[in-house]
């Protein structure tokens, strides 16, 4: 994508929406992508005898940090060449074990 010059308001407002929702649908096909890659791990997992077992406070963790969280499903977007890139963007998100241990004092925090 590349950056426009506009010479007048409405043309630029309209290309800021088409890569707005270029990025939105990125980011679903980020999303969708990430979803496949980890359904494929727990499958994998299932078939070598490992069970994942949810936290049981988890939900209600999660429902008192946001409650105005809605499950909302609909019929599904276009799948566009930035769905497809999404997806691909997705399926190669690779998580780390965080760091075990404190932070340590290098001089640069500001002092309070």
């Amino acid at each position: 994508m590349t950056l426009l010059k506009c010479e007048t308001v409405l043309p630029c407002v309209v290309a800021l929406l088409v890569s707005v929702a270029y990025f939105l649908t990125f980011l679903a096909g980020v999303m969708s992508g990430f979803a496949d890659k980890l359904g494929r791990q727990a499958k994998a997992s299932a078939s070598e005898g490992l069970v994942w077992v949810k936290d049981g406070d988890l939900d209600r963790f999660y429902r008192a940090r946001h409650p105005y969280i809605r499950n909302v499903r609909y019929g599904g977007q276009r799948r566009t060449e930035a769905f497809a890139h999404g997806k691909e963007a997705g399926k190669n998100i690779v998580l780390k074990k965080p760091i075990r241990g404190g932070a340590t004092d290098r001089g640069r925090l500001l002092s309070s």
